[in-house]
């Protein structure tokens, strides 16, 4: 709930930091992209669990970047997301907000909700020219009882992969969802996997947006979706 109230209080001042109302984190948006989903299942299990049904699938997915502020490609951190809609004409419906970051880099959820509380407090100390020492104090607490918690080696490998990420197309990127689902006594993971890598010239000086049009217009774009299932929560960690 606390989390909640914080993010509905950054997203209602967010045209002040913005020029518009955007969302608390992946306030911007790259790009809505159209395209359908063929369903091409190979494996029993997997087929034992499909939640999508047969027949002629649309996609919708909206490529975003991490920033919880606009800012302008050449100084976003390479931290993308991609929001995936499949659906039909009959009603389902199945979204999938997905990262090419770790998002989840700790065992506990209150930990990491606590951060994401601090950061929204320095945002909106920001807004309103306040002192924000104690705030970015309780940003350093919540981020040391993180380590704490996942253990400073771990959390540290999960950091160090994810700075070592390099600008890049969003189209050249793996994106895992956030969050696991669950399917009958199995959890699932879900990991879009692009077939093609997009060479993109001089990828400082053109945006997102634009690489985009250009492949586009030029090129097919396929992803594999991919599913990793657990049946054995202590052999096959999440």
């Amino acid at each position: 709930e606390e989390a909640t109230v914080s993010i509905k209080n950054v997203v209602a001042k967010s045209q002040l930091l913005n020029g518009k109302k955007t969302r608390n984190f992946h306030a911007k948006t790259h790009a809505g992209l159209m395209g359908s989903f063929k369903l091409d299942i190979k494996d029993e299990l997997l087929s034992s669990l499909n939640p999508f049904p047969t027949g002629n699938l649309e996609v919708l997915a909206r490529f975003s970047n991490a920033e919880t502020k606009i800012v302008p490609d050449k100084l976003a951190m390479p931290a993308y997301g991609m929001s995936l809609k499949i659906s039909d004409s009959s009603g389902f419906e199945a979204n999938f907000p997905m990262v090419n970051f770790p998002v989840f880099i700790t065992n506990s959820v209150s930990d990491l909700l606590k951060v994401v509380i601090a950061i929204n407090d320095l945002t909106l100390k920001d807004l309103e020219n306040e002192s924000k020492i104690l705030t970015g104090l309780d940003l350093v607490k919540n981020v040391a009882a993180t380590m704490l918690h996942t253990g400073i080696f771990p959390l540290g490998d999960a950091l160090k992969n994810g700075f070592k990420m390099k600008k890049d197309f969003v189209l050249n990127f793996a994106y895992h969802s956030i969050g696991c689902y669950r399917f009958g006594d199995a959890i699932c993971k879900f990991r879009l996997l692009p077939l093609k890598n997009f060479k993109i010239e001089n990828p400082e000086e053109i945006t997102q947006q634009d690489c985009l049009k250009k492949t586009l217009a030029e090129e097919e774009v396929i992803f594999d979706l991919q599913v990793q299932i657990c049946k054995d929560i202590e052999k096959q960690p999440i």
